[in-house]
């Protein structure tokens, strides 16, 4: 978890004072949930086209961006079927303006997540806060297969075919209250209502049904040249990020001997190239969630971390049947 949600009153791993105090908001959070589930359950709109839904339960940290990428490329390089992906656009300047993501979008106007999306797949796709509006504009204007929907299992406009939830395989429900007092969206009793349940993995995890980030690699920002992660073994790195878990990029970088200045902030931050500015010699070290937001592209002392995960095997048996293949 961020330190924007840990600290020594209020935690979204534990219950503390604060997590006490803010209990009555979260029921009153509870009750609104239930009156809007329920109204946009009863108008949701029958859709046409397949339309897979990924989400949590929680809020930020379980790679939901990540799987959406592996999910449209398998689908459109393992299955040969055409794709459209819908995305919140979650730091745009108008969210609810629908916007096809291209090459050409800014920051500003599809938000951070839809241009990592755009980076790592050759599917459509269309940013607007109003999925419904995004869905009605793909199923009347192109021919494609598959709609899926990132960050999309709260939003009751549209029923899905398919419907995968993703958790943290540590601590993945936190202490269990709902916003504010924890992270919960919903219940937890509810993830028996999805399709699918998978994991992001810690590092050296046992557990088969889920996904881990590869993080064997980091590619230089100027030349685009990939190294193994293991050559930068005792390296120091000023290490800047925007998400909104950093631990498993704490312990990549600890397993492999590679330290850190930490420069965190919190999840979505725009950060800026005057940021990426300092008074010494360590190179600097980003995820693509932050890359996508500079714009010097020539400066030799920037790597970062692919976004590349690795599924586990039954994940994609499943999503074969699901999807009847």
């Amino acid at each position: 978890m961020s330190k924007y949600t840990e600290n020594y009153f209020f935690s979204f791993n534990k219950i503390k004072i604060l997590n006490i105090i803010l209990l009555p908001l979260s029921l009153i959070y509870y009750v609104f949930f239930i009156l809007r589930k329920n109204y946009l359950l009863t108008n949701s709109y029958k859709t046409s086209k397949y339309l897979i839904v990924i989400g949590n339960i929680t809020v930020g940290g379980t790679g939901k961006t990540s799987f959406t990428i592996w999910l449209a490329n398998y689908i459109e390089n393992t299955l040969n079927k055409k794709v459209a992906i819908i995305s919140h656009g979650y730091g745009s300047k108008f969210p609810k303006k629908l916007s096809e993501v291209t090459n050409n979008s800014s920051l500003l106007d599809v938000g951070d997540e839809s241009l990592i999306i755009r980076r790592n797949t050759n599917a459509k796709i269309y940013k607007c806060k109003d999925r419904l509006k995004a869905y009605k504009y793909i199923e009347d204007k192109l021919n494609i297969d598959y709609v899926i929907m990132d960050d999309g299992l709260q939003h009751y406009k549209l029923k899905p075919n398919l419907s995968i939830c993703l958790a943290k395989e540590k601590n993945s429900f936190g202490n269990g209250l709902l916003l504010p007092a924890g992270p919960l969206r919903e219940p937890i009793k509810n993830i028996k209502k999805f399709d699918i349940l998978l994991y992001k993995k810690v590092r050296n995890s046992k557990e088969d049904y889920g996904f881990t980030y590869k993080a064997d690699k980091l590619i230089n920002l100027k030349n685009g040249k990939s190294q193994n992660i293991k050559d930068y073994s005792g390296k120091v790195f000023h290490l800047i990020l925007t998400i909104a878990d950093s631990y498993f990029v704490e312990e990549v970088l600890k397993d492999n001997n590679i330290k850190y200045i930490s420069h965190f902030y919190p999840d979505h931050f725009n950060i800026n190239d005057t940021m990426l500015e300092f008074d010494d010699n360590y190179d600097i070290l980003l995820t693509e969630k932050e890359l996508v937001k500079i714009t010097n592209m020539e400066n030799t002392k920037i790597f970062y971390i692919p976004t590349e995960i690795s599924v586990d095997e039954k994940i994609q048996n499943d999503i074969n049947l699901k999807l009847n293949y």
